[in-house]
């Protein structure tokens, strides 16, 4: 009776996607809850009461085999999952496997199919270890390395029993496969640098470990620092300009993160001077050293963005930026520019409104 009443709220639930407006994810929560309550059901089943059990798994198997979940793929693959709960019985195991490929076949024709196939081959595999034989579970996750599941699988049991060659084998096969992916691209790069380290790989690890740096991932900048045998001092500058020379948006922020860590004044205020938009987040710890040239760019940003603004919201932003001003440059320099743009905006009421309001 509770699977029953589960199962007509899922389908009431998972049909209602077709018809009403889910954008507060209400119908979406309501339809999670449904599958972990089902899921709590089965795990509550009698062990003992194989009837019981076997009935529970036949019904949740002809659920999952409806049209309603047609486009909503990932609650079939949580039915397929709570029905591996019953997969200990062989005859219901074996059933389970041809829906799973039986689904798998149906997917042929769909956009979706690969995270779909994906999903449905994990569960596949999770049997298969749970009840295979170790060589059956090695042949199929060898037959499906192109999936990256499998292959981060792969790489973790080589690294686990010491294979890095192995390891550095699967990743860089990876790299060839998915070379449209930078995501998947810096996964496997991450896994090779993992092996060349347990290898001692040091000249690898160098190369690698600096055209992660480049692409983006900060956190290989002490590892290469360790690895670099010359003057520390050369290597930063040195590769200070080569994430300026990289000029994308992955080494930029590696860029400032470096010099923020470094606390490199001289190159902060390179920066702000090509980026006064910068000006707010550096000026801080900039204004003791170039305190002229701090005040005349954040003033100028200042009148800048007064200029762009238009209403109510955008003069508050102005206006908070005044009171941070005052905070680097003093209460006489704020009054200054405020008398200023008092003076120049003095036809728009709600900016000298706000402006009245700093104190």
């Amino acid at each position: 009776m509770a699977l029953e009443i589960a199962l007509l709220v899922l389908e009431e639930g998972v049909a209602a996607f077709q018809y009403a407006d889910d954008s507060d994810g209400d119908i979406g929560m309501l339809v999670e809850e449904t599958l972990e309550q089902i899921r709590e059901i089965a795990d509550s089943l009698n062990q003992q009461d194989a009837s019981a059990r076997e009935r529970f798994f036949n019904r949740l198997l002809t659920i999952s085999k409806s049209e309603i979940f047609q486009g909503w793929e990932d609650y079939r693959i949580a039915l397929f999952h709570i029905c591996t709960e019953f997969a200990d019985v062989e005859n219901l195991r074996e059933q389970l496997k041809a829906s799973i490929e039986s689904q798998i076949a149906a997917n042929a024709n769909n956009d979706y199919r690969k995270y779909a196939d994906e999903a449905l081959l994990k569960l596949l595999f999770q049997i298969m270890q749970n009840y295979g034989s170790k060589e059956e579970a090695e042949r199929f996750m060898q037959e499906h390395l192109h999936f990256t599941f499998f292959r981060e699988w792969a790489i973790e049991q080589s690294m686990k029993s010491r294979n890095y060659r192995r390891a550095i084998e699967l990743a860089e096969a990876g790299e060839s496969q998915d070379g449209r992916l930078p995501g998947l691209i810096s996964k496997w790069k991450a896994a090779r640098y993992e092996a060349y380290k347990k290898l001692s790989l040091k000249q690898e690890q160098r190369g690698l470990a600096k055209e992660l740096l480049l692409g983006g991932d900060y956190a290989y900048y002490h590892d290469l620092e360790s690895l670099f045998e010359g003057d520390k001092e050369e290597f930063y500058r040195n590769l200070i300009a080569e994430l300026k020379e990289a000029n994308n948006w992955r080494a930029r922020e590696v860029y400032l993160k470096l010099i923020s860590d470094k606390n490199d004044l001289e190159e902060m205020m390179v920066y702000v001077r090509a980026n006064p938009s910068a000006i707010e987040e550096y000026a801080s710890r900039l204004s003791a050293d170039y305190r002229e040239e701090i005040q005349q760019i954040y003033s100028n940003h200042i009148y800048s963005t007064a200029d762009a603004s238009s209403n109510r919201k955008e003069y508050q932003r102005v206006c908070a930026m005044l009171k941070r001003y005052k905070k680097i440059v003093g209460k006489a320099n704020q009054s200054e520019i405020i008398i200023q743009l008092k003076t120049q905006y003095n036809r728009r009421p709600a900016f000298l409104d706000e402006l009245s309001k700093i104190k």
